[in-house]
């Protein structure tokens, strides 16, 4: 039988253990809270000293954009990591720093709110890959910057204010890769791709079984538009749907005005237009009205196509597509 001042000194130990319990339990709490709601200095530090930033599970806000450098990662655990920004830039997480390369640079396996990705230097082993952006104050992702080779892969980008992906060059940009994106409901195109000078270039972008469907909530050009010196855009599978009656595919010219130090000899403007546009593998345009608009598109090829339905005619202009028999084709009025 226990005497009772034994009982009395067990009881006591059982309450002190209770009550470092407790404790624990709070400032583990408190903890984990704090590491979930950080300003982006913390982030930023937090990423600079160790090349990699791990969101934690739960949300974690962000007030200002975060650049990824040389060499850097983030990272989360899928759906259960949320970044959550309210900052004024539209991008919350910047790839890149002007002038300097920017290879091995990744982010994955998080969601992003409330902005964007914005991209100003591509380079090699970079990765964008299952990222979920939703929200942004303008483009899901921007691409603007020269270099080659970005692999996007799994990425969705929905109800944006600008395009699900646009990717622009004002220099030479080769190389991007699209692999099974989700592009929804956004205000601008799904995809947009566009040269910004006379002697810009964007060339070798590669859509593969991406799901690019019910954007234009805003602006009404197409589900994918290529506009000016854009070369060998190639769309293979998937599936291309306005889901409001609008155009699938718009690839038009763009006209700059002559620049002597480039083009000593032009006399005019300079015209650069889309050139080599393939689709392959059965990529579905569907329920879009055109499905295509092609204007001055040189040697495109959309007998790899899968219009649905026959009414969704193919509109060209200038350089005849190749097309299966039986396409509905006519020419732009």
């Amino acid at each position: 039988m226990i005497a009772k001042s034994n009982r009395a000194s067990i009881g006591g130990w059982w309450a002190i253990a209770l009550a470092v319990l407790i404790a624990c339990i709070i400032g583990w709490t408190a903890t984990r809270a704090a590491a979930q709601v950080s300003g982006a200095s913390v982030l930023q530090a937090d990423l600079d000293a160790d090349n990699v930033l791990v969101l934690p599970a739960g949300k974690t806000t962000l007030d200002k954009p975060i650049v990824v450098k040389f060499g850097q990662t983030i990272r989360g655990h899928g759906w259960a990591s949320q970044l959550e920004y309210s900052g004024n830039d539209p991008y919350a997480i910047v790839v890149g720093v002007e002038g300097k390369q920017c290879y091995g640079a990744v982010l994955r396996d998080f969601r992003l709110s409330g902005g964007g990705i914005k991209v100003i230097r591509l380079d090699q082993t970079q990765r964008i890959r299952d990222v979920w952006i939703e929200r942004s104050k303008a483009d899901g992702i921007l691409i603007d910057g020269v270099g080659e080779q970005l692999p996007i892969d799994g990425v969705t980008a929905r109800e944006c204010r600008g395009a699900g992906v646009r990717i622009v060059a004002r220099g030479a940009t080769n190389g991007v890769r699209l692999y099974g994106c989700s592009l929804q409901h956004n205000d601008g195109p799904g995809l947009h791709l566009e040269t910004l000078a006379a002697n810009a270039q964007l060339n070798d972008v590669r859509v593969v079984d991406c799901i690019i469907q019910g954007n234009q909530r805003v602006e009404t050009s197409g589900e994918v538009v290529a506009r000016g010196y854009v070369g060998r855009l190639r769309i293979s599978g998937g599936w291309i749907e306005s889901g409001r009656k609008k155009r699938g595919i718009l690839a038009e010219p763009r006209t700059f005005p002559t620049i002597a130090s480039v083009y000593p000899l032009a006399i005019g403007d300079v015209t650069r237009r889309v050139g080599f546009l393939t689709f392959a593998d059965g990529a579905v345009v569907s329920e879009c009205f055109p499905a295509m608009t092609l204007i001055d598109a040189y040697k495109a090829d959309v007998s790899g196509a899968n219009v649905w339905p026959d009414a969704a005619k193919v509109e060209w202009t200038g350089f005849e597509p190749v097309a299966p028999t039986g396409m509905a084709i006519r020419v732009q009025p």
